[in-house]
C-alpha cells in the first residue's frame, strides 16, 4: 500500500469518527453536530484528493511502462551492444566493418 492510499484511508476513518460523533451530539442539539459534519466533509475531500493523486500516479506509471516496452521492441540495444563489442580494430571502425588491420585476429576469420 502506498503512502497516498494510507493517508486517504486515515482521512476516511477520521471522517467516519467525526460523522458518528456528530450524529451522537445531534441528540443534544443540532448545532453541536456542525463541527463534526464540517470536519468529516473536509477529511473526505482530502481523502478524495489523495485518491485522485494515486490514480494519476498509477496512470503515469502505466504509460511509462508501455513506452518502455515500445522502446525495447523498436530499439534492440542488446544487439547493438553485442555488435560494438565485436568491433576489433581501428581500420574496421573507420571502414564501416569492411576491412581489418593486418595484425587483427578477426582478419583471418573474415577472409575465410
Amino acid at each position: 500500500m502506498t503512502a497516498a492510499r494510507r493517508t486517504a484511508r486515515a482521512c476516511r476513518i477520521t471522517a467516519a469518527v467525526l460523522a458518528i460523533t456528530a450524529a451522537l451530539l445531534a441528540y443534544q442539539h443540532w448545532a453541536y453536530s456542525l463541527p463534526g459534519v464540517v470536519g468529516a466533509g473536509v477529511f473526505l475531500g482530502i481523502a478524495d484528493s489523495y485518491r485522485r493523486d494515486e490514480q494519476r500516479h498509477r496512470a503515469r506509471h502505466a504509460r511509462l511502462e508501455h513506452a518502455a516496452r515500445a522502446d525495447k521492441q523498436l530499439l534492440p540495444f542488446d544487439d547493438a551492444r553485442r555488435g560494438l563489442d565485436l568491433g576489433c580494430c581501428e581500420t574496421w571502425w573507420t571502414s564501416c566493418g569492411f576491412q581489418h588491420d593486418s595484425t587483427c585476429p578477426m582478419q583471418q576469420r573474415s577472409a575465410a
